[in-house]
């Protein structure tokens, strides 16, 4: 089985930009987890304070073999590089990565919301 990786973004407006780019890979925002129709009851059933229910967002390919994207907002815009860093969404390979990441230079991407 291959790695399952997650892409991580930070973002000042993010529902514009995850829109944005889902429409751009042609990938779909994350539905709520098996259970919830709306993400809102499924912050709302786990805690969550509501006035943290906005400051994230995840687009995934519909097929099922890219990457998902994480979106997590951010105070304010960044005026410098970031570097663009790979996350595993399964524990047992994030450590692997960690030290893969420590050990090789990381590319850098500017990005702009």
């Amino acid at each position: 089985m291959g790695m399952q990786l997650q892409i991580v973004i930070d973002c000042t407006e993010l529902a514009a930009l995850a829109a944005f780019r889902a429409n751009a890979i042609h990938y779909k925002i994350q539905d709520p987890p098996a259970g919830y129709q709306w993400w809102e009851d499924f912050l709302q059933a786990q805690g969550v304070p509501q006035d943290e229910w906005h400051s994230a967002s995840a687009i995934v390919d519909p097929d099922g073999q890219g990457p998902r994207i994480y979106f997590q907002r951010v105070p304010k815009p960044k005026t410098v590089k970031t570097a663009f860093t790979w996350t595993s969404t399964q524990a047992s390979t994030r450590k692997a990565l960690t030290r893969k990441n420590k050990a090789c230079n990381r590319s850098t991407l500017k990005w702009k919301d």
